[in-house]
């Protein structure tokens, strides 16, 4: 990764070098540990059983992928109540909420994602819940409460899952019915007055029915303050819920009907100003939770989704599974650029989706072959509308008034229509005890429709329903594009012995291409034709390995990734704007960029003595824009390469945790765990250019101390996260020239302590 001034060389080599000094401690531990390892004959690594494959579960240590599992224990164990906070644990994976939002996801893993969450955009990273894929990133920062398992899959996925992603996946699993009635009481008090209740169980109606049900509700106050509105800022206010019904009507046949209903309610986030205000002259504010945005508190996102599950058993080879599912959502809520009272650069904005989804899968399992084949159908659509209020900004002779300036509104709606049908197939033979091939391949159809309308008014008001005096109309259009492509997959394992493993994959992902709903159709014409889709090839190599009598295991895996034609936004263009009276930059979402992303990612963990155990996670990712096209601004129509003023953004060279964990029986009372862990995040860029916002590398020290009654009814816990109070940034704005000099950034949670009790009957 480029180095842009985040950090001197000095300081990035002190850094990478003291994750590196943690790892080759860590090896030492291991290594001076060796005897006691040894003598200890039932110290052993409880098994990892994973479902990334979709044949039932597996072993993670025969699974020729790159994956991070974590299991309800563990999750608890950490107090985890979102999946973002996973992203201290999975290497080279960014897992943050979107800026200025709550529960809006921006995913990069391996250097792809997407973090723009505008409506007519694919996520570069999947998530899956209960095997439904969510297509927006909406409320997809899902709360992880009532969980089986959460998956996180590096690289491209496609010819196992229903909708191809090209930088990975996040499954979530939740909890699995097991016909046995029980249920738990989770309670969870904290600094700034959190307070969470979660409240889950289930039983078996008949002998063949069973039902569960959970319902969660998560708040705590503002970590800050909304200064001009007197509300609280990084507050949250969640409710959310699901069932599940399930009937085993015989012994090959099963139904599940599942339900979820997710409800967010907290401020939206106001930025810090990282500047002082060009034209006000307002100084930066000492705390980076407050803020004086000034554009209303009233904010909501809305989610639900049903799905129906069929299994059905044809024989002993052959499952024939079936997933229907139906989802929707809606969000509204500002954002205030200038975070001033002023009325200078704010946008409310709303947004609203819906989904239907079917897949077919038929797995076959016997002797020497074991194979999945799917079909995969998806009918979407998603709408929206921001209106971009730029201020006192209109001079009156422009329009023809005498007064010398009005506010002006810019309005954009639009709807973006995606249809997908697909075909995918994975198959396994097993040649001999040592070798194993995987041939896959998918086949996909896409179907993009975009309907786009923005204009330019001046609302004597301020008011975006006030359609006073007409100024311009920048996009006035529909359009259909058709895209389709087929991805391979190629896998070749050997298996040294039953406690060792080698992979050598090859795998092609693909995202659709689409069109720009910002696109300045009146300065671009061409925006109408859209973009087209970009393609990443990944080759990795991995070993998977139980070793000292298994109380050591080392995961490794190295890649190399070629990201081609790169959905960016970058300039087509200048034009001179009458109303800035400047010569401006035209941009849109183009095809191109390049780029070249390779690294190495390890988990590894091992079991000290009987009671202490160190985890040690680390990834390295080097990456390189090979090409990026852009308008030249010194000539007109002529377009010049930048590529080495640009670098992939949400993506840390370095990543890891170091995490010591002691587990021990405490006679007659139960038993106690307690971690400590210290997890690293290397500098990183928040968009493709270098700009004050980025964040330079950064440690987090969390720790954890639980207790178990003797009859695991009662869990106690006590989880510091962010002990030592690091100020980090995750995301921001940077428009140093508009209005008055919008560098903004949004930032991490603050140190936070909270108790949790939980009853389990």
């Amino acid at each position: 990764m480029k180095n842009y001034g985040a950090k001197t060389p000095a300081q990035r080599v002190g850094a990478a070098g003291l994750l590196l000094q943690s790892l080759v401690a860590a090896s030492v531990s291991v290594a001076v540990s060796q005897p006691s390892l040894a003598q200890s004959s039932d110290v052993l690594l409880e098994e990892v059983l994973v479902t990334a494959q979709r044949r039932g579960e597996q072993n993670l240590q025969d699974v020729p992928i790159s994956i991070s599992a974590f299991g309800a224990h563990e999750l608890n164990q950490s107090g985890i109540n979102t999946i973002v906070e996973l992203q201290r644990s999975a290497p080279n994976v960014t897992l943050e909420p979107t800026r200025g939002t709550n529960s809006t996801l921006t995913a990069f893993i391996r250097g792809v994602g997407q973090q723009d969450p505008l409506w007519g955009f694919e996520p570069g990273v999947g998530v899956y819940l209960d095997d439904v894929y969510i297509a927006r990133p909406q409320g997809a920062v899902l709360d992880v409460y009532d969980v089986e398992q959460i998956e996180i899959l590096r690289g491209p996925q496609g010819t196992l899952y229903g909708k191809n992603t090209i930088g990975g996946a996040i499954k979530y699993t939740p909890k699995r019915l097991s016909g046995e009635t029980g249920a738990a009481v989770t309670l969870t008090a904290g600094n700034y007055d959190q307070f969470d209740a979660i409240v889950s169980g289930q039983t078996a109606l008949r002998k063949d029915v069973y039902f569960g049900a959970a319902i969660a509700s998560y708040y705590h106050d503002g970590y800050g303050e909304l200064l001009t509105l007197g509300e609280d800022n990084y507050n949250k206010e969640v409710v959310t819920g699901r069932a599940n019904i399930e009937w085993q009507v015989s012994d090959k046949l099963t139904l599940r009907l599942a339900y979820d209903r997710t409800k967010d309610t907290s401020n939206p986030k106001g930025g810090h100003r990282m500047t002082v205000g060009a034209i006000t002259g307002a100084p930066v504010l000492n705390d980076v939770f407050d803020s004086r945005a000034g554009v209303g508190d009233d904010s909501e996102v809305k989610t639900q989704g049903g799905a129906l599950h069929i299994d059905y058993q044809l024989d002993d080879a052959l499952e024939l599974r079936s997933i229907s599912a139906y989802r929707d959502g809606s969000s509204d809520g500002p954002i205030d650029f200038d975070n001033l009272a002023s009325n200078d650069f704010d946008v409310p904005g709303s947004l609203k989706d819906h989904q239907y989804s079917q897949e077919f899968q038929l797995l076959y399992n016997r002797d020497s072959w074991s194979a999945l084949t799917g079909l995969y159908y998806f009918n979407g659509e998603s709408s929206g509308r921001f209106d971009a209020i730029l201020g006192q900004s209109v001079p009156g002779s422009v329009i023809g008034l005498p007064m010398p300036y009005i506010p002006l509104i810019q309005t954009t709606t639009g709807t973006a229509k995606t249809r997908s049908a697909s075909v995918f197939s994975d198959v396994t033979y097993t040649i001999n005890p040592e070798w194993a091939i995987t041939v896959g391949g998918r086949y996909t159809y896409d179907k993009k429709q975009g309907e786009v309308f923005s204009e330019q008014f001046g609302s004597l008001s301020g008011n975006p329903d006030d359609h006073d005096i007409p100024v311009a109309t920048l996009s006035d259009y529909h359009n259909d594009e058709t895209f389709s492509k087929v991805t391979p997959r190629l896998v070749g394992t050997y298996t040294f012995n039953e406690d060792s493993m080698t992979y050598l994959s090859y795998s092609s992902g693909f995202k659709s291409g689409g069109f720009d709903m910002r696109g300045n159709q009146l300065a671009n014409p061409d925006t109408v034709n859209g973009f087209d889709p970009e393609t990443v090839d990944t080759y990795e190599i991995g070993l998977k390995s139980q070793l000292l009598d298994n109380r050591l295991r080392v995961n490794l895996a190295a890649f190399y990734s070629d990201y081609s034609d790169m959905q960016v936004v970058t300039a087509v263009g200048y034009q001179t704007n009458a109303i800035l009276g400047a010569t401006v930059p035209v941009q849109n979402v183009e095809n191109v960029g390049k780029a070249t992303l390779q690294g190495v990612e390890l988990e590894s963990l091992a079991q000290l003595t009987e009671s202490w155990s160190l985890k040690v996670n680390a990834g390295y990712i080097n990456t390189n824009i090979d090409k990026w096209e852009t308008a030249d601004p010194t000539n007109p129509g002529q377009f010049i390469d930048v590529a080495n003023e640009r670098d992939i953004q949400n993506t840390p060279e370095w990543t890891g945790i170091v995490a010591l964990a002691y587990d021990a029986g405490l006679d007659g009372i139960g038993g106690v765990h307690f971690d400590v862990s210290g997890s690293y995040r290397d500098s990183v860029i928040m968009f493709e250019q270098p700009s004050p916002i980025d964040e330079s590398g950064y440690w987090l020290l969390n720790a954890n101390i639980v207790w178990y009654s003797p009859n695991e009814h009662w869990t106690i816990g006590l989880h510091g996260k962010n002990l030592t109070d690091k100020e980090y940034r995750v995301a921001g704005y940077y428009f140093p020239t508009t209005g008055e000099g919008e560098v903004i950034g949004y930032y991490g949670a603050p140190r936070t302590v909270a108790i949790r009790a939980e009853f389990a009957f």
